[in-house]
Order: structure tokens, then sequence, then C-alpha cells
């Protein structure tokens, strides 16, 4: 109960958690909490409401326990903990981000030009790219561009598409920059994943083999 929540001056109760108090305050306010909870996680005020009105806007399961349990698991699988071996890798995604950003300013790709928008309000942010290396500063920027992937299924979506990536041989350590550079990956199914990876790999073995005809 809200009594039983706080102490005697007011205060919550230290054998309440973080989700119970979220839920405690959503209870209060009126607004299924999604606002509050977004902005506890850093999300600015604007953000937050973006966020939440594109969420409560689906036709899936919007309950503040549920986007709470979502947020958590999908910071799991996506963003590995840190470890000081992880910091080359996100200084060669973000000096990676530059080039594209300097050489492939211009696409007819619908999921390039969200990706070059993604690129640009990261860069617009106090920090720029760098922020990037930051796993809850990335996280927010991701759903601020993408919030589609806070209604995606975990078990039958974000999962396979993560398995489909490890079984072609990228390392589980270098997923997180492979969403980050290009995040539009995640929103595909593995059908259209597979479909794509296969077309790379004729366009590579297709320059391959001119390569090995110009060397003879």
């Amino acid at each position: 109960s809200s009594s039983s929540m706080l102490d005697g001056n007011g205060v919550f109760n230290l054998n309440f958690n973080y989700r119970d108090k979220i839920l405690h305050i959503a209870a209060l306010k009126g607004d299924k909490g999604k606002l509050a909870y977004l902005e506890s996680l850093g999300f600015t005020l604007s953000s937050s409401m973006n966020v939440a009105r594109y969420i409560s806007s689906s036709a899936h399961n919007n309950t503040l326990p549920s986007l709470i349990n979502k947020v958590t698991s999908i910071k799991q699988l996506l963003f590995l903990p840190t470890h000081s071996t992880h910091d080359d890798h996100y200084q060669f995604l973000i000096k990676n981000i530059r080039l594209i950003m300097c050489h492939l300013s211009i696409s007819i790709d619908e999921d390039m030009q969200h990706t070059f928008s993604f690129f640009e309000k990261v860069q617009a942010k106090r920090g720029g790219l760098n922020i990037l290396a930051s796993q809850d500063a990335a996280f927010r920027c991701l759903i601020e561009s993408f919030p589609r992937i806070l209604l995606l299924s975990l078990n039958n979506h974000i999962s396979p598409i993560l398995d489909f990536l490890q079984n072609i041989g990228i390392p589980a350590d270098h997923i997180p920059n492979i969403i980050l550079a290009f995040p539009p990956i995640l929103l595909w199914n593995v059908r259209l994943l597979q479909t794509r990876v296969l077309a790379l790999n004729q366009v590579r073995q297709f320059f391959s083999f001119v390569f090995c005809i110009y060397r003879q």
C-alpha cells in the first residue's frame, strides 16, 4: 500500500526496490507511470513524452511493469557489461561513423536515411558521437530515434536476430557496435536479414573474382 511504502518522514522504505518505487509513483501520478520511468532513465521530458506517446499508441501490452521488463532485458541483451577491452571497439565504431557521415551523406535507402538522422542527432548532443561509448547514453539515443524497438518481442524477434548475428560469426561483444552502427537491423525479421547477408556475400564473391582476374 502507499502508506507502507513510505516511512514516518514520507521517505521511501528501504525494503522496497527501484521497480516498486516507480510503480508507486505511477499510482500517485495517475499517468500509468511511463513518463516518470523514462525520465528516471535519463530521458529529457520532451523525449520521455515522445517515447511514451509512441508506446501508448500501439496495440501491444503497454503496462509499466512490461515496459520496465522490456528496457531491462534489452539493455542486458544489447549492451554487455563494460570492460576495458571494449574501449577500442567503441573508438573504432565512432571513427567509422564519422567516416560514413563524411562520405555517405546522401542515401535513397529509407533505413540508411533514418540511420544518418540518428547519427546527426547524437552528434548534436553534448559530447557528440563519443557518448555512444556510454551504455546508458547509447541506449537513450537508440530509443529516442527508434522507439519501435521497445515494441519488439524479446523471444520472437530480438533474441533470434542476435542469435543469427552470432551464428554468422559476429562475436557477442561486437554486436552492440553493429546495432549502433545500423539500428534498423533490429527492426528487420530474420528472413530479411538472411536475404541481405546472402546478397552481400554474393557481391563480395563477385568482387573477389574480378580482383583475381585483374591480377592475372
